[in-house]
């Protein structure tokens, strides 16, 4: 929206009253294409940096990108923070492609001199204490899938549970402080194996039987077909995008690491516990457990 859908004074007033913008505001969303991301994730963006721009070039701007800027065109190579995306064409998810946009945006607004710093966070779980987290992320829609269909795949692998909590406090400290580095990656250093997510589900009680992932595909399906409910067509997309939205990116995050070891901010790590708790509040909110057929 122009201005940020403020009237031409109040932005420029806003704009001189601000020294720092913390720019995360986006829509999520891994089945919507490009074009109705755009709106929000990428002129939004330039709306951000209009904001900045009218306050001066001395106003910082920090962004709130993703890991999901790196795709294949990035030729599989260890991406570090000082790596920028190379190109999108090969990035097929919308909400990637928009992210990936904006964070060009970002670049070359540093190239301008504006004080600009990048936090590409990886898959962003719940707080670590009180397992509070949001129910949108494209993994738990698969456990979700997992659980209405009775059944888990018979894959090995991990996944990046990367706590809020961890996330937001590596944010503000690392916006507060002089750092040598000005992009920074955020996700824990310890990837949760799956058989462990799984296994965290039947001690929740949860019964599900172990198919081979053809099988799985096909009993989600089944159900998807068959149902009125609306979230089982997620549940559908989920079970047949499963192993592209969980390949792993080769990312060194060792100079964040080392930034916010000086800065006291460390990682919790996603235990059994803490699975546990991330179950117990999907299961309260309704998220898990509800038959959605």
């Amino acid at each position: 929206m122009p201005l940020l859908g403020l009237p031409a004074g109040d932005f420029k007033d806003v704009a001189g009253k601000i020294d720092k913008i913390y720019h995360s505001g986006a829509s999520v969303n891994f089945s919507y294409p490009y074009s109705i991301l755009r709106a929000t994730n990428v002129l939004g963006t330039q709306e951000i940096l209009r904001l900045a721009a009218e306050g001066g070039s001395e106003t910082e701007v920090h962004h709130i990108s993703s890991l999901a800027v790196f795709g294949p065109d990035d030729g599989g190579n260890v991406q570090t923070e000082a790596s920028i995306p190379a190109r999108c064409s090969a990035i097929q998810i919308g909400y990637a492609q928009t992210k990936w946009v904006a964070e060009q945006f970002m670049v070359a607004a540093r190239s301008r001199g504006f004080p600009v710093k990048i936090y590409r966070p990886g898959r962003i779980s719940g707080h670590s204490e009180t397992g509070m987290g949001p129910s949108s992320d494209f993994f738990w829609h698969l456990i979700r899938a997992c659980i209405e269909s009775a059944c888990v795949p018979d894959v090995a692998g991990s996944v990046d549970l990367t706590p809020v909590d961890y996330v937001s406090a590596a944010i503000v400290r690392l916006a507060s402080e002089p750092t040598p580095c000005q992009n920074f990656h955020l996700l824990s250093p310890n990837p949760v194996p799956l058989h462990c997510v799984f296994d965290a589900l039947q001690i929740s009680g949860y019964r599900m039987r172990q198919v081979s992932l053809d099988e799985w595909h096909y009993e989600v399906e089944k159900r998807a077909l068959a149902a009125t409910h609306e979230r089982w067509a997620t549940a559908l997309f989920v079970a047949l995008n499963f192993q592209e939205h969980l390949k792993s990116i080769a990312v060194d995050s060792s100079e964040t690491r080392r930034a916010l070891d000086r800065l006291g901010v460390g990682c919790p790590l996603i235990d059994s516990a803490a699975l546990s708790r991330y179950i117990q509040c999907f299961r309260s909110n309704g998220m898990f457990g509800s038959d959605l057929s």
